[in-house]
């Protein structure tokens, strides 16, 4: 019986009155037990991984959105900063103009 056993086959019974017999039987219906348990987690946690790894997908495409947005965020930022020289530039051409206008009025 624990030939059987050794080569991880728990479903051969001694089923004999003896004392060690029951032993034995009761030690193959404990381990195959303990494997059907084994087998439920292991199933329990590819279910799991599946669905880490959709989250993980998700997250992956929300950051890679977020860091698109934050890039173009940050050229228009760049952008109003430039319009906002041109706009000082040309404000301080235009008060020089005035500057030389009143100078040539007096």
């Amino acid at each position: 019986m624990l030939e059987i056993y050794f080569k991880n086959d728990f479903t051969a019974r001694i089923n004999d009155e003896g004392v060690i017999a029951k032993g034995i039987d009761a030690l193959g219906d404990k381990i195959a037990d303990m494997l059907k348990n084994n087998e439920e987690i292991a199933k329990l946690l590819e279910d799991r991984a599946k669905i880490l790894k959709e989250y993980m997908h998700e997250l992956t495409a929300g950051t890679s959105k977020s860091a698109t947005s934050l890039s173009e965020g940050a050229a228009a930022v760049e952008q109003m900063s430039a319009s906002m020289r041109q706009v000082n530039a040309r404000s301080d051409d235009v008060k020089r103009q005035s500057e030389d206008i009143k100078t040539l009025s007096l």
